[in-house]
């Protein structure tokens, strides 16, 4: 801790002073206020699908939820925010607590939570127009470390979070968490902040990312992160350190857009007991009049690969994600197809994808293979609905080992104020 007051004391004395309030009371009076109301509603399939979770489930689940974000207006500097989230299901069943709250295994325990948490209370300084430093409860959106936004709750950190843009079309984000909050707690309640995440017990996770834009049509990313764990029983370790990088090209002429894109990812397991992992892909798409396609190749080879160090929605998706799941990092091959179609002028999007997957080596269910079709729609209005908007999305799992088969339904609704 003394070198991170060293280093606050010294950025602190070298700031440009932004202050955008004379006074503290005019900093909270011209403070920003940001709203969200939410309705989802989930129905979750699994009734075969015993090996993914141990047990068949079957059941839904309606939530209602408000999310809340203040933050002050600039204050010689300092900016203070706080963020509220809110989850409600007055109507679920004994199933659908099973299906959505209780059932241990991958995508389960996320929905059944009811309460309240305080997901943001942080202390913010601004260096210059481009550079900007958070302490404390935060959400965060950097590869690697990222809140996911899938759920009606979405996940926070505790932490110190950096983003500069100081150097000509360059972010560079870094980030270091000791505690984190989820979507529930497997208990029928919502998530508070601890020192579970992922199905580990972590100390804490950091990672750097850099993202540059300086050749025409191109983005190039590279991230490392690394993070401090042990499982549930806090005995074995399962701490690693990660790579990911990715680039994309994107053009376009009087009638097409196109795009090409790859990505190569790295784990390394601190423990010898774990095999470590890399994944890479490529992904080629084409737009016109509104029609979009693409086709992609992932290929997760030797180990369990990860998609970051803490949070789930610091994924870098895996070019063959699907809609629902958003991709699987068992050791496997995979490729996907995508159509979907924008409607002007309601913004009203249409879309089927198709992922094939043939699971491999140290996967848990190596030897299976998955035909994985989704059907997904969303629209965005305007008007006098600004703010309001709704998806749809329906996936069919379906492996030749029936016990991995699941089926689910995802509506989300909310209005943003």
């Amino acid at each position: 801790m003394k070198s991170l007051h060293f280093s606050l004391a010294v950025l602190l004395a070298t700031g440009t002073m932004l202050s955008a309030a004379d006074t503290l009371a005019d900093a909270f009076k011209n403070g920003k206020l940001q709203g969200e109301l939410k309705a989802y509603y989930y129905d979750r399939d699994w009734s075969n699908g015993t090996t993914a979770t141990g047990t068949a489930i079957k059941g839904d689940i309606i939530n209602l939820g408000v999310k809340l974000d203040y933050e002050t207006a600039p204050f010689y500097n300092f900016r203070v925010g706080f963020g509220f989230q809110s989850s409600n299901a007055p109507w679920v069943d004994d199933d659908g607590k099973i299906a959505y709250g209780t059932t241990p295994g991958p995508g389960a325990m996320d929905m059944w939570g009811s309460g309240a948490v305080l997901s943001q209370a942080y202390l913010a300084y601004d260096f210059t127009k481009l550079t900007s430093i958070k302490v404390g409860r935060q959400y965060i959106d950097m590869p690697l470390i990222g809140s996911a936004p899938s759920r009606l709750i979405v996940e926070s950190f505790q932490g110190v979070s950096l983003v500069s843009k100081e150097f000509a079309n360059t972010t560079i984000m870094a980030a270091y968490v000791d505690k984190f909050q989820g979507w529930t707690d497997g208990t029928g309640d919502i998530a508070d902040f601890g020192s579970s995440m992922n199905g580990s017990k972590f100390d804490y996770a950091y990672a750097i990312a850099i993202i540059n834009k300086s050749l025409t049509n191109t983005t190039l990313t590279a991230a490392y992160g690394a993070v401090d764990s042990t499982d549930m029983s806090g005995i074995n370790d399962t701490s690693y350190k990660m790579i990911y990088v990715d680039a994309l090209y994107q053009g376009k002429t009087s009638s097409l857009t196109y795009e090409l894109a790859a990505q190569y990812g790295n784990v390394n397991y601190d423990s010898g007991l774990i095999s470590d992992a890399n994944f890479y892909g490529i992904k080629a798409g084409i737009g016109f009049s509104g029609l979009n396609l693409y086709a992609a190749y992932d290929k997760i080879a030797d180990g369990n690969a990860w998609w970051g160090v803490a949070g789930s929605g610091t994924k870098p998706l895996i070019y063959t994600s699907t809609v629902v799941f958003a991709g699987g990092f068992d050791e496997s091959t995979q490729y996907a197809f995508d159509i979907n179609y924008l409607i002007k002028p309601i913004d009203l999007t249409l879309g089927a994808r198709y992922v094939n997957v043939d699971y491999k080596g140290d996967s848990p269910i190596a030897g299976d293979k998955a035909d994985i079709t989704s059907v997904y729609a969303g629209v965005m209005f305007s008007g006098a609905l600004k703010g309001l908007g709704a998806t749809i999305a329906y996936e069919d799992e379906n492996h030749d080992v029936n016990a991995n088969d699941k089926k689910e339904l995802w509506f989300r609704s909310s209005y943003r104020f």
